[in-house]
């Protein structure tokens, strides 16, 4: 609103030079050429360059700064600043809450992290640059600071995080996660940067996917896709996957989804219905609390449905050697995938009348009738079965005598004393 307390300073078609008062308003216009315009102090500003390639300087109150067409430079002030570049390449550079939009043209926008306010960022059409410097005058210790960046575009923009740069800097990313609105990057510091629009994968590309730390979930349902270092999914329905490497992953409240990939993977689904799959390497798999679902992987594999009646798959494509436990309730073992590579499985507490015993899905009563080359033998530690193709099930503290009856047909061609 203008009042009385107004400054109004318009230039010329040529090269001006327009500096504002200490007045609570003022409204400086450049028109055409190459323009200074600045104020040292003042209120809430307006500065408008217009044409040319223009360098518009904020005071402390809440200033607006169009830069016109032209290649312009734009530096806020203090408060929480509206910095438009308008058409050319220009230069924008915000601190606290300000607003920044490039506008058209191959623009570089920088933000001065303070720890104040929330400032959001629009690079415009084309190749845009964004720089976060961490500090300035009015930084403090601590400070967290969150940063929304609307239209990134991973193809042609690039960003800066300042990482280790200064003492208020953070020193590394510890997680990348997926939102409704877009994905959330998180720092060690507690500030994050939220990319509208961009697909975690996107997200993890621009980071180098270099995540530090504990990659922390939110309460709400997360998505931390193709993320090393430990995983902590929090509460929700998550889905996470991790890339290559020995991750550490605890699926937390929820009935989660969560998928290891190359490596030596521990995950914990916690409380909640979820669903496990071990994939490559020799994992530790813990259902929890819940009735879930584990898959074991192609390598030799450790899994615990823990509490609840789950449903462990035990998969033989690699000749791995699993052991198995399903925890308190009435559990299901399901043997699958079985190839030419023979695999050893012990189940450590198979409960005869309450656990189930598939093979791939079929009942083993009903799976025996079908191969007549399985054999049961008693051992010391426990009953052994050596399926038809060569793969062999230790059901541990159990004996022939007390699995007969419920899990074989009538006949008793396949024991073995």
């Amino acid at each position: 609103m203008v009042t009385a307390a107004t400054l109004y300073q318009i230039g010329t078609e040529g090269d001006d030079s327009l500096v504002g008062s200490n007045f609570d308003f003022n409204v400086l216009i450049g028109l055409g050429g190459d323009d200074t315009l600045g104020v040292l102090y003042g209120g809430d500003n307006l500065l408008d360059g217009g044409d040319g390639n223009d360098l518009l300087i904020g005071g402390i109150g809440a200033d607006i700064m169009l830069g016109g067409d032209g290649n312009d430079t734009l530096i806020g002030g203090s408060g929480s600043d509206s910095l438009w570049g308008d058409d050319g390449d220009d230069i924008l550079r915000g601190q606290n809450g300000s607003v920044l939009d490039g506008g058209a043209g191959d623009d570089v926008l920088s933000f001065i992290l303070t720890g104040i306010g929330a400032p959001v960022g629009t690079g415009g059409a084309g190749a845009d640059t964004f720089v976060l410097e961490w500090g300035g005058l009015y930084a403090v210790h601590h400070m967290i600071t969150d940063l929304t960046i609307t239209d990134f575009d991973p193809s042609e923009d690039t960003i800066d995080f300042g990482l280790g740069k200064s003492d208020f800097a953070p020193t590394a990313i510890i997680s990348v996660v997926e939102t409704g609105t877009g994905t959330l990057v998180g720092f060690d510091t507690g500030s994050t940067v939220t990319f509208e629009g961009l697909s975690l994968w996107d997200t993890l590309h621009l980071t180098g996917a270099d995540v530090d730390g504990v990659a922390q979930g939110t309460e709400g349902d997360d998505r931390l896709l193709f993320v090393d270092g430990p995983i902590n999914g929090g509460a929700g329905n998550d889905l996470i996957r991790t890339n290559a490497g020995d991750d550490v992953i605890f699926g937390g409240s929820g009935d989660d989804t969560i998928q290891g990939f190359r490596g030596n993977d521990s995950i914990d689904g916690g409380s909640g219905d979820d669903l496990i799959y071990g994939c490559v390497g020799n994992n530790v798999l813990l259902g929890g609390e819940g009735q879930d679902t584990i898959h074991s992987g192609n390598h030799s594999s450790l899994l615990d449905g823990g509490e609840g009646d789950d449903l462990l798959v035990l998969r033989m494509i690699s000749g791995g050697d699993h052991t198995a436990t399903g925890g308190a309730g009435a559990d299901t073992f399901d043997f699958k995938d079985f190839t030419n590579k023979q695999g050893d499985v012990t189940i450590t507490d198979f409960e005869v009348g309450v656990d189930s015993l598939l093979i791939e899905s079929v009942a083993f009563d009903a799976y025996l009738q079908g191969a007549p080359t399985t054999t049961l033998f008693d051992t010391d530690a426990g009953l052994l079965i050596t399926l038809a193709e060569g793969d062999t099930i230790l059901l541990q503290d159990l004996t022939l005598a007390e699995f007969n009856g419920t899990l074989l047909p009538a006949s008793n061609d396949f024991m073995t004393s």
